[in-house]
């Protein structure tokens, strides 16, 4: 695997983990009956799922 299909491998799981974060996000906002809110705190949410993915994918091709 070269240096580009690693990154982009990278970029996939903070993309999809960004996605996820800003749905969840508006679920909690419109649960809490503020929108705001969940769409500030769903790309924390998103960045952290992210960085998951990734050490997940990092611990299987050991």
């Amino acid at each position: 695997m070269n240096g580009k299909d690693k990154e982009n491998e990278k970029e996939d799981a903070i993309g999809s983990g960004l996605a996820i974060g800003m749905s969840l996000g508006l679920i909690v906002g419109i649960l809490m009956d503020n929108i705001a809110l969940g769409v500030a705190l769903g790309p924390a949410m998103g960045l952290a799922l992210g960085a998951l993915f990734q050490e997940k994918k990092k611990k299987e091709n050991k």
